[in-house]
């Protein structure tokens, strides 16, 4: 029985934890807050740039939680849109995904899975 728990407690420290909460910077938050609030009072536009702007302060933060939660919003933001371009939706989506699965974010992954479909 020791023989079987330590082989099961040495597999368990080689495999990475699953990420259970939101790690992103305050970069992260704060452009994925600001880009929301925009969209949800209708500035498509302005929530696009804003979503943008901090896709790119947080790959320079080094923030890939943030990235993924952008890359998320970009998504929501083109099928919010009149011409609602679905694979460039879907295009953000698999980024998102990729980018959670390499903070080990299951929650953003299914998130992104589901809207991948």
């Amino acid at each position: 029985s020791s023989s079987s728990s330590s082989s099961s407690s040495s597999h368990k420290t080689m495999m990475k934890p699953p990420l259970l909460i939101d790690t992103t910077t305050p970069v992260g938050r704060l452009a994925s807050a600001f880009s929301s609030v925009l969209l949800l009072d209708g500035q498509i536009a302005a929530s696009k740039r804003a979503a943008e702007e901090g896709l790119k302060a947080a790959k320079r933060a080094g923030d890939v939680l943030g990235e993924a939660n952008l890359q998320k919003m970009l998504g929501v933001i083109v099928t919010q849109k009149r011409t609602r371009n679905i694979v460039a939706a879907r295009e953000r989506y698999v980024e998102a995904y990729s980018l959670y699965k390499s903070a080990s974010c299951i929650l953003g992954q299914a998130v992104s899975q589901a809207a991948i479909g």
